[in-house]
Order: structure tokens, then sequence, then C-alpha cells
């Protein structure tokens, strides 16, 4: 009898050591599971704020500044945000990462919200970093040509200052007999130099062309009038 009992009790006791082993196991499963979960709303969270702050951003900059100094901020602030999106990328795979893990051990309804959110966070990546790369080189291209329109303005600003100035001179010495035929050939002379710089005013054109392709209404307004007036 008692070896009856004694066989017993030690049976009783390998089921209960086993159910233990088996607790045990499925506690360090399910923790482990947890701790996928919180790292993959934690990921997934960084991620979103990300793309929020760019997609802001990029939807503020959709034309270029209305000065030098509005867009060199611009591409400064593109710069960094490009930067941001670069140093996130890593969240963004590993979101995806521990979404597709997540999705091998999830049952169907929460499987598919999974699948769902990662296709919706690759769908808005994708576009994002697109438009950001886009947007850049765009920023980028009209500051260069900007900063040559600016250089050239400037140059034949200075140059047809320097011919009034000379006209002025000869208009006021064109009385002096002595200096006629100089003052004539000049005249000839500096009316060669302002039919030349039509071509260099054409190409000032093109240029702004170029710059105020990406501007709004107001902008292109208070740029070309400076043109004009030369």
């Amino acid at each position: 009898c008692q070896r009856s009992i004694q066989s017993s009790l030690d049976h009783l006791n390998k089921r209960w050591q086993h159910l233990y082993d088996q607790i045990h196991d499925l506690q360090a499963v399910l923790n482990e599971l947890l701790s996928q979960w919180d790292a993959y709303h934690k990921e997934s969270q960084a991620v979103n704020q990300v793309l929020s702050e760019t997609e802001y951003c990029l939807s503020r900059y959709s034309s270029v500044g209305a000065d030098l100094i509005t867009l060199r901020m611009q591409v400064e602030k593109l710069k960094s945000l490009h930067g941001d999106v670069k140093k996130n990328s890593q969240k963004y795979d590993r979101c995806l990462a521990l979404g597709s893990q997540l999705m091998q051990v999830s049952e169907m309804p929460a499987k598919q919200d999974i699948e769902k959110n990662l296709k919706e966070l690759e769908r808005r990546w994708k576009t994002m970093t697109s438009d950001l790369n886009n947007r850049l080189a765009m920023f980028e291209a009209c500051l260069s040509q900007w900063q040559q329109y600016e250089h050239e303005y400037n140059k034949a600003r200075r140059w047809l200052d320097e011919k009034e100035k000379r006209c002025s001179e000869l208009v006021a010495i064109k009385e002096d007999t002595n200096k006629r035929d100089e003052c004539l050939q000049e005249s000839k002379a500096l009316q060669r130099d302002l039919d030349n710089f039509q071509t260099q005013l054409s190409s000032l054109y093109q240029l702004i062309d170029a710059v105020t392709k990406n501007m709004d209404n107001s902008s292109i307004v208070n740029l070309t009038s400076r043109l004009s007036a030369l």
C-alpha cells in the first residue's frame, strides 16, 4: 500500500514538474512576444513621427522662397531633414522586421492589422524619401541658378553704370571741337557695346526663367521687375 501511494505521489510530482516546465516555457515565450510588441510599437511611433514631420515640411516647401536668404534656409532645412531620415532608416528597417516576425506568430485579426500597418508605412516612407530627394535636388539647383543670376545681374548692373557714366562724360565734352572726333568714335564704340549687351541680357532672362519656374506669382514679379529695370 505504501509503495502504491509513493508511486502515485511520484507520478503526480512528475506531472506537476512537467506542467511547471511548460508554464515556465510559455511565460518565456510570452515575455519575448511582449518584448517584440513593445519594440514594434516603439519603432513604429518613432518612424511615424519622422514621417509626419517630414511630410509637413515638404507640404510647406512646395515653392521656392521669395529671396535668396529664405531659399538658403529652405535648402538647409531640407538637408537637415534628409540627414534625420537617413539616421532613422534603421528604425524603419527594424520596424518592418519586427512586424514581419509578429505576423508569423499572431492570429488572423492581429496579423491583418500588422500587415495593413506595414504596407501603409512602406508606402508613406517610399513616397516621403522620393519627394524629399527630389525637393532637395530641385531647391539646390534653384539656389545655384539664383546665385549665378545674382552674380551676372550685379556684373551687368556695374557694366551699365560704367557705360552710363562714360555717356554722361561724352555728352559733357561733345561741344569741345578738339575732342569731337574722339567723342564720335567713343560714341560708336559705346553703341556697339550696348547692342552686344542684348546677348548678355538674353542670358539673364534664361537664368531667371529657370529660377522662377518653381516660384509663386508674387515672388516672380519681385524678381523679374529688377531685370526689367535694366
